[in-house]
């Protein structure tokens, strides 16, 4: 039962590991893109940048590859850093 337990808890703080980093990851993505795009055609105002379709079509796309990327390195390195802490406090 001990070890279901920690396992279980392994794969949960894995899951919210993954999520945090696939959620900073498109949020820097996405700042990083808003800011080059409004560098690149002059534009000083973020409420300018709702009259371009294509803008939000792109973020939208480079959201969706920085959370296909995030997700899998954050439930990965989650999952390391869990097996190390496990070990070390649990005496597995």
């Amino acid at each position: 039962m001990r070890y279901i337990i920690l396992y279980v808890g392994r794969l949960v703080l894995m899951f919210a590991c993954a999520v945090g980093v696939a959620w900073l990851l498109e949020l820097v993505a996405i700042e990083s893109y808003v800011a080059w795009y409004m560098n690149h055609y002059d534009i000083s105002v973020r409420a300018e940048l709702s009259e371009d379709y294509g803008f939000g079509m792109l973020g939208f796309l480079i959201s969706l590859i920085s959370i296909a990327v995030g997700f899998p390195l954050g439930a990965y390195l989650g999952w390391k850093a869990m097996r190390a802490f496990v070990r070390k406090w649990s005496n597995v």
